[in-house]
């Protein structure tokens, strides 16, 4: 009398067929009931609840069958998400300028597994600690700084939501680093391409239906925005996957020159094409969102790429043409496509869109005035306006200053500017320092790439505050993680070299 099932020939022991058997009774139960709650809210629930589900899934099939591959794939799974806004916020208080509440995305699952796996490699020694020492003093003087605000916030929830949110982005610039290998980097330059291609795909579409295809389904907005223009007529300026065009011209900012330096790497065939079609729809995309401020941030953030290669030695004579003559062609296909838009934009943008973001400047710098040091209160800035608001700005347009830098001094004082810039100018400057000295040409083209990512984010920041959105600040601080870690990367290689 057969005991059990048979599997590869041997019986199986009917004590572990039942337990499979109510193992996936439960599995299907519990899948079930996401399913039902999923239905009961909003397409962006539904993927939350079930991604999160499928995710678990995933994490316990890796520990199962490739447990030395986990950390591997979680950090990849989580680079590829980052800019998926699939989120919810927990405690939501309606607010704009920061997190209006605590924040959990499908990308967070990765990086809160990941964070056990981090620690533990990083106490025992065998992962290299990848965060120059200054690096680490001006960020733990920033938290600082913003919890001495968030003493004196009228609304101090908020405020301590800005901290988490500042928690998370060095924790996830750190995991990044810490667990970046450089065999990872052909995979992540393939992920942000196709980042870059599914919002931009919905971007074109939506640019020419007028229509929000695609950013509806993850809470975005329910309309295309429109830019109104001088005599009446206006110009569509979508977004994307994102809520917001500025937001989806800023991620093309910071990653658009990671696609061109991942050219210059020994890569197939494959990876190749998928770089240059990401590149061309990217560029399309920027110039239909419109945003005169991301335009000049690429061309800042193009011009210090070309700029760093060239004083690397990356680039010969024939490839500098290459280049060159490159973006020729593609400014001509895209002047031709459109023209017309950067034309309308560039000259007959309505006046008003710039007077209202002076007023908030001038708003910005009464408050700093009145508060130097500590100022008015972290993620508090539409909270604590209206004292410094004589023309009653906050009745039409009630939304934070659009510049970052005065945002930080506005609301956490003028010492958590200079700390905000201090903290950049530690890693920007570093990595300069020691570009000259990378012995790898591609660790140096993406460490460069990086370095003009930045840069060029930095500049955006001057009529924006995107940095304080989400999935844009994450994604930055990938970029801050992946800077440090290629730069860790080609530490542990001269190291071994010298070593041999």
């Amino acid at each position: 009398m057969a005991t059990g099932t048979e599997r590869n020939g041997a019986a199986l022991p009917l004590g572990e067929s039942a337990a499979s058997r109510l193992a996936l009774l439960a599995g299907s139960g519990v899948f079930a009931v996401l399913v039902a709650l999923a239905s009961i809210g909003s397409p962006k629930y539904a993927g939350a609840f079930l991604g999160a589900f499928a995710g678990l899934v995933g994490l316990g099939a890796l520990v199962r069958f490739a447990p030395a591959r986990t950390a591997d794939v979680l950090l990849l799974a989580g680079i590829g998400l980052l800019a998926i806004p699939v989120d919810v916020y927990l405690g939501y208080q309606a607010h704009v300028g920061g997190w209006p509440g605590l924040r959990l995305s499908l990308a967070d699952f990765c990086l809160y597994a990941l964070a056990p796996i981090a620690a533990l490699g990083f106490a025992l020694g065998r992962l290299r600690q990848p965060i120059p020492a200054g690096v680490a003093v001006i960020a733990l003087l920033l938290l600082a700084q913003y919890a001495l605000s968030t003493l004196f916030a009228p609304n101090r929830t908020l405020a301590l939501y800005e901290i988490a949110s500042t928690l998370h982005a060095f924790l996830l610039a750190f995991i990044v680093a810490l667990l970046l290998r450089r065999d990872h980097l052909r995979v992540v330059l393939a992920l942000l391409a196709l980042q870059v291609i599914a919002h931009s795909s919905f971007a074109l579409v939506q640019g020419v239906t007028g229509r929000p295809i695609g950013a509806g389904w993850l809470g975005g907005s329910s309309v295309v925005l429109e830019e109104a223009l001088q005599g009446g007529a206006s110009r569509l300026r979508p977004a994307g996957l994102f809520a917001h065009p500025i937001v989806y011209a800023t991620f093309l900012v910071v990653t658009l020159p990671l696609l061109a330096a991942g050219l210059a790497l020994r890569a197939g065939a494959a990876l190749r094409a998928l770089l240059v079609g990401a590149l061309a729809l990217g560029s399309a995309g920027l110039v239909l969102t419109l945003s005169r401020g991301a335009w000049i941030a690429a061309a800042v953030a193009g011009a210090t790429l070309l700029a760093l290669a060239l004083r690397r030695g990356l680039l010969s004579a024939r490839r500098l043409r290459a280049i060159v003559l490159a973006g020729l062609a593609g400014g001509l296909v895209l002047g031709i496509a459109f023209g017309p838009r950067i034309y309308d934009r560039l000259t007959r943008s309505d006046a008003g869109n710039v007077e209202v973001r002076f007023d908030l400047n001038r708003i910005a710098l009464r408050m700093i005035a009145a508060n130097p040091v500590l100022g008015t209160g972290l993620n508090n800035f539409t909270e604590t306006m209206e004292p410094y608001d004589p023309q009653n700005v906050m009745a039409y347009f009630p939304a934070p200053v659009h510049q970052l830098y005065l945002l930080e001094a506005a609301e956490a004082g003028i010492p958590a500017l200079l700390l905000f810039v201090a903290l950049f100018a530690a890693i920007l400057g570093g990595a300069l320092r020691r570009l000259p000295a990378l012995d790898d040409p591609e660790l140096a083209w993406l460490a460069a790439a990086l370095v003009a990512a930045l840069a060029g984010f930095l500049v955006s920041q001057l009529a924006d505050f995107s940095h304080r959105l989400e999935p844009l600040r994450s994604m930055v601080w990938c970029d801050v993680g992946l800077l440090l870690g290629v730069l860790a990367c080609a530490r542990t290689r001269a190291a071994r070299a010298g070593a041999r």
